[in-house]
């Protein structure tokens, strides 16, 4: 690999980084002071990690993890004794000083304002015959796709989504129309149109079978949130901004077009469940004295997201391998290895002690006997989706079955009301909060945390793991 291939591989990675920061500022306002303090020292600690050796990456990975992802992701032809990886050391941390000085540098651009008078461009009749034809949307779409394959931009789930995402943009404006003749009213047709899909149109009767001109008008349909209506934009936002950096069109249209939303009030967030709620949950889970728990993963599950406070997905897609022990401490090794595993972040990869109550339960016996079985997972039971992963029916069936059938059902209570639990709990028992971060999967703040902190030992946080206690009215001797 030639050195400027390299160096462009990171101008365009960087790119489309800073192109999504500048959209997050155009739609949650300027930086605060201490969000730009931390960005300068960001990009001072890097510059002297250069001349010192010390560590350059700024997420909870070292150097050399986070380069063998870089070369992964891009699937680049260099070795880890190759001088074009000494390249991608230094340049890597180059670019990435470069693209924090540019969310610095556009951030700055903001204080002032231009009223200087513009002049508008003249077309003439006789300048539109020389108007170059461009790419057609659904040529756009296709480009803009097969480039994101190649980098192995995209897991199975999200390529789903930005083929559905760039399908409907062909329906709205045309597959066949030059990109090059679109306007700013074109990119708030399609803002508009979102707002008014239909909700799973292809799967619900009343819509399936029918145009999109067709379904628009009609009343009684449950239309798609806001949340989704922002990934579609931020699709668009994403393919045009290629468009514009190869040369296809001046203008990004898609640029800042999303809906700012409302920030939730506290009655709108998840609730953590009440002492007197876990205990009803523990005793059915454990004793299931009124027989509501008929499978292996309608008892474990809960139970174990009520003692790690680890998401859905990452409980769902456990494997009886992640079950590991340490010191003489058991724990899940949550990672996203292999094919058919994801995590949300890089933060989400961790060890996460095994509390003393699971252990009670007889979560290590469960683990042999599925060895026995010769099982790879530790939920069997539960099948792979594409588009909802491994944990939908174990979240359908706590959310819609059991926690109705217990008289606990809420808007605001359901599986990741588990999670809200464990932190509250957590805190409440004076756990530090990066400590509570490192059990639960968050990222942590600050230069100290992000560049020179190496983790928790095992010991740190099975300490504090040990603390949360749910048993001050649960008789623990009549568990199973």
């Amino acid at each position: 690999m030639r050195y400027d291939e390299l160096r462009s591989l990171l101008t365009e990675h960087f790119k489309t980084q800073l192109q999504n920061k500048k959209a997050e500022i155009d739609a949650e306002g300027r930086l605060t002071a201490q969000q730009r303090t931390e960005i300068e020292e960001l990009a001072s600690v890097t510059r002297q990690a250069q001349t010192d050796g010390g560590r350059l990456a700024t997420q909870d990975v070292d150097d050399d993890e986070l380069l063998r992802r870089f070369v992964a992701k891009f699937q680049l032809p260099i070795s880890p004794k190759s001088k074009q990886y000494g390249w991608l050391r230094t340049e890597i941390a180059n670019s990435y000083v470069g693209y924090l000085n540019a969310i610095l540098k556009y951030d700055d651009s903001l204080t002032d304002y231009d009223f200087s008078d513009i002049q508008p461009p003249v077309h003439t009749k006789e300048a539109n015959p020389t108007l170059q034809k461009g790419l057609s949307i659904g040529t756009l779409g296709a480009h803009y796709r097969a480039e994101k394959e190649v980098g192995g931009n995209w897991a199975t789930r999200t390529k789903l989504e930005k083929v559905d995402h760039i399908k409907l943009i062909e329906e709205i404006l045309g597959p066949e129309r030059d990109i090059r003749s679109l306007s700013a009213l074109d990119a708030k047709k399609v803002k508009d149109t979102l707002v008014v899909l239909p909700k799973n149109r292809f799967k619900k009767a009343a819509t399936k079978n029918k145009t999109l001109s067709e379904i628009i008008d009609m009343e009684g349909l449950e239309r798609v949130q806001v949340p989704t209506i922002n990934k579609y934009l931020q699709t668009y936002n994403d393919m045009f901004e290629w468009a514009r950096r190869n040369g296809h069109v001046d203008t990004n249209l898609f640029s800042g077009l999303f809906i700012r939303q409302k920030r939730k009030s506290a009655q709108d967030r998840r609730d953590a469940f009440s002492e007197q709620q876990i205990n009803l949950l523990l005793q059915t889970l454990t004793d299931n004295r009124n027989n509501l728990i008929r499978k292996h993963y309608q008892k474990w599950g809960p139970l174990i997201g009520l003692y790690t406070g680890a998401r859905l997905n990452e409980i769902a897609q456990i494997e009886l391998a992640d079950i590991q022990q340490e010191d003489g401490i058991w724990f899940f090794d949550l990672n996203d290895d292999g094919n058919d595993k994801h995590l949300k972040s890089v933060a989400a990869r961790r060890r996460i002690p095994i509390h003393r109550q699971l252990l009670t339960f007889g979560l290590l016996a469960e683990v042999e006997r599925l060895r026995r079985r010769g099982s790879k997972h530790f939920f069997p039971d539960l099948t792979d989706s594409v588009e909802h992963g491994r944990g939908r029916n174990l979240g359908r069936w706590f959310n819609e079955k059991l926690l109705p059938k217990l008289g606990i059902k809420s808007e605001a209570l359901v599986f990741h009301s588990l999670r809200h639990t464990v932190v509250t709990k957590l805190m409440h028992a004076d756990v530090e909060e990066p400590i509570v971060k490192a059990l639960v999967g968050h990222a942590q703040i600050g230069v100290t945390q992000n560049n020179y902190f190496k983790g928790y030992s095992i010991h740190q946080l099975n300490k504090a793991m040990q603390t949360l206690d749910y048993h001050s009215a649960f008789d623990t001797g009549s568990a199973r």
